[in-house]
């Protein structure tokens, strides 16, 4: 960062950083803005009118806000009622979320509730599969060939620098060979059009299409057979404990993914598919990529374990360009929970959303609070997460919150949910604090990242959500206080440090000859990180701005095969239930579309992240709003991709304005008729129609969540994108003579 003046001018990417390398994405590149945004909290607000509007907040000082939560806290310890205290977290790998999660299990809460539904069929399938419950890896960089199953890579990755320039090692080749990507989806995103293969297909159909390339495998004898008899169950017709019969992979691929099925079902040819399939199995290594489409938009389990299942069958799984298992940080425990009988009770009690059972999410703990069923919620932390925006149930989560006697949400601009709060508590800005973040998803390396802060004092009386939880252990005191004992955010940033270096592993970030020698000399059993002792690895890390350990272990089988079996499960039962879960619905959906032909004919959904709104964050930035979709211009309003085809039937024009209608909700949004996406789809991007979030967020755009039906997938029971269809029609557009407010200015 360059100052002007003791204040930030210019932002760039650390060049020996492993993830960026010197690059920033877009919202790297936009920080500035977000530093210096008008709107920014800049002191904590306590509501006192009606809960929906900015108006009805007045400032608080500090000590008054943590002085009230305090107190309610202590009263729900003193009265054995812990479990009614929840948190509602995105998916952060901050020093901030960690200390909240302690702070709950301190507290004797259950709750740590995540939000982020993009992860939580990976997760599923990871658990399903090898029994872990980290998000996979693809490892791209190092892959021949790779199939891309409905995976925005690009445009959708936690962290989209890193994919970036793994994918530009994967092209750069090695060897000689140039790594080659083929992109299965119904619209042309980013990573398609990066591609040297896109094959359209019909939205919802990725992970047949992924199974239909697994039965040709079987079937003309492709697979690794060594891999497979050594470290996969599942594959052969199996006898169950009961006596009975349990399916095969082998069956299974045979009975229900034949080649004319799968290419009547995806819209690809017979032959396209047997060449692909054959391309795949020749490949040393090929790498099958499971959906992802963003932290907002969940995805569906069948389309992962798909994807899984190709990995298995050609034995690539944790090897180099396969499927890898993420290692964590070897960062010290923090000190043991005391002996505390009403902690231990509250953590007993059964979770709100519901953990364990079938329909384990957010939106279950929603439902949860409203039936106060099996208890009543009596306060709830808010960090990183904006349901009310970004779920697919907003007035479920409003009606939530009104039940909620004490809300707490850390926010450094208002949004849809934090209107809805009793306190908004404004964060610093990332270049204003100290900070400790470990690796991005995505990320195979133990990789722990190290911030300074570059203004201080910051702009406003903002404070850490971290120092925030550690100011609040120390008024409840006892137990909660032992278990987070830290003064500040710098004390305990310098004790995980230490525990780096007690680790005797990995080394400070460097050079790419630091990298290599690093990587030589662990894998040849010794440790040579570059520096002495603790002080001088404090001393390296903040000049460089972090530590790693670039040696990945492959074919660690215990840690990456956790399972019982001790094996890679295919899972043919839960694929074959998920199957048919699909194909009941796609033949609702025949059924009705028969019966609505013409005009008003259905189409099917999809639903996209673009880069600068990826989490559904940017809008709040009007740069971020200019470049929203490079590839056809459009900026600053939502718009619906609608193939020529399929807007000739619908009579619709270019441009037009149109109302994108499900029986669950409304939009407008401008019609883009394009050959980026195959007929019968209406692609819409997300991130935009938000209520509040400042003066180039508020009112902008229309928020395509309000669409999605509350259909859940069967075995993960996730919500069901492909479950909704709409209809689209001429519309009257926003504003005065059907032009948008942003048209007229």
């Amino acid at each position: 960062v360059r100052a002007t003046g003791g204040r930030p001018a210019k932002v760039d990417g650390t060049p020996l950083h492993p993830v960026g390398g010197g690059r920033l994405c877009p919202k790297g590149q936009a920080t500035l803005q977000a530093l210096y945004h008008p709107a920014r909290i800049r002191t904590p607000l306590r509501r006192v009118g009606a809960r929906g509007d900015l108006g009805s907040f007045r400032p608080a000082s500090w000590d008054e806000a943590l002085e009230e939560i305090g107190q309610r806290l202590s009263m729900l310890r003193q009265q054995g009622r812990p479990e009614a205290l929840a948190l509602l977290r995105g998916p952060s790998s901050s020093l901030d979320g960690r200390l909240a999660s302690s702070f709950l299990r301190a507290f004797g809460s259950p709750n740590d509730i995540g939000f982020h539904p993009g992860m939580a069929a990976p997760k599923q399938a990871a658990a399903l599969t090898q029994g872990v419950a980290a998000e996979p890896v693809f490892d791209l960089k190092a892959a021949d060939l790779a199939l891309s199953f409905g995976s925005d890579l690009l445009e959708a990755s936690a962290s989209p620098v890193y994919a970036a320039r793994a994918y530009g090692d994967f092209r750069r080749g090695r060897g000689g060979r140039r790594g080659r990507l083929v992109h299965f989806g119904p619209r042309l995103s980013l990573t398609a059009s990066a591609a040297d293969e896109w094959v359209p297909v019909r939205a919802g159909s990725e992970g047949v299409m992924a199974l239909g390339i697994a039965g040709v495998l079987v079937a003309e004898g492709l697979h690794d057979k060594e891999f497979v008899a050594r470290r996969v169950q599942g594959f052969e017709d199996e006898v169950g404990a009961d006596g009975g019969a349990v399916l095969g992979l082998r069956k299974l691929l045979r009975r229900d993914f034949s080649l004319e099925r799968v290419a009547a079902e995806t819209g690809v040819s017979v032959n396209r598919i047997l060449r692909i399939a054959r391309e795949f199995a020749a490949a040393r290594p090929g790498l099958a990529v499971g959906p992802r489409r963003g932290n907002l938009l969940p995805v569906s389990l069948l389309d992962h374990l798909g994807a899984q299942v190709l990995n298995a069958l050609c034995g690539n799984i944790d090897g180099p360009g396969g499927l890898l298992t993420p290692e964590e940080v070897p960062l010290p425990a923090w000190p043991p929970a005391a002996d505390d009988p009403i902690a231990a009770a509250g953590l007993a009690r059964p979770r709100l959303d519901q953990a364990g059972a079938r329909r384990a999410d957010p939106t279950t703990f929603a439902e949860s609070v409203v039936r106060q069923d099996p208890y009543r919620a009596e306060a709830l932390f808010l960090l990183d997460a904006d349901p009310v925006f970004a779920s697919t149930s907003p007035e479920l989560f409003a009606t939530a919150l009104a039940q909620i006697p004490l809300v707490v949400c850390f926010a450094a601009l208002p949004d849809d949910t934090g209107l809805l709060s009793d306190w908004i508590l404004p964060p610093p800005h990332s270049l204003e604090a100290w900070g400790f973040d470990l690796r991005p998803t995505g990320v195979p390396f133990p990789l722990a990242s190290l911030a300074a802060p570059v203004l201080s004092p910051p702009l406003h009386e903002v404070r850490p959500v971290g120092e925030v939880f550690l100011d609040l252990a120390r008024r409840l005191g006892g137990p909660v206080a032992g278990a987070l004992p830290w003064p500040d955010l710098p004390t305990l940033i310098r004790a995980e440090v230490a525990g780096l270096f007690q680790a005797q592993r990995g080394a400070v970030i460097g050079t790419p000859f630091d990298e290599a020698w690093v990587r030589l000399m662990e894998r040849a059993g010794w440790w040579a990180p570059g520096y002495r002792t603790e002080e001088e690895l404090w001393t390296r890390i903040q000049e460089t701005g972090g530590w790693w350990d670039p040696f990945y272990d492959h074919h660690d089988w215990k840690r990456v095969l956790p399972t019982d079996s001790g094996r890679f499960q295919l899972c043919p039962g839960q694929v074959a239930e998920l199957d048919q879960h699909r194909r009941a619905r796609e033949l609702a959906h025949s059924e009705r579309a028969q019966r609505d032909a013409g005009p008003s004919a259905s189409l099917a959904l999809h639903l996209f992240e673009p880069l600068p709104m990826a989490g559904g964050r940017g809008a709040e930035l009007p740069f971020l709003q200019e470049i929203l979709d490079p590839g056809h211009q459009e900026k600053w309003r939502t718009w619906v991709e609608i193939n020529p085809e399929t807007a000739h039937s619908l009579e619709l024009l270019d441009g037009a304005w149109v109302e994108v209608r499900s029986p669950h909700g409304a939009i407008t949004a401008r019609a883009q008729v394009t050959e980026r996406v195959v007929p019968g789809v209406a692609a819409v991007p997300v991130g935009l129609g938000r209520g509040s979030g400042g003066r180039w967020a508020r009112s902008r755009g229309a928020n395509p969540l309000r669409l999605l039906s509350p259909s859940r997938e069967a075995v993960s029971g996730l919500p069901d994108l492909g479950a909704t269809r709409v209809r689209i029609t001429a519309a009257r557009g926003p504003g005065h003579g059907g032009r948008s407010t942003e048209d007229q200015a």
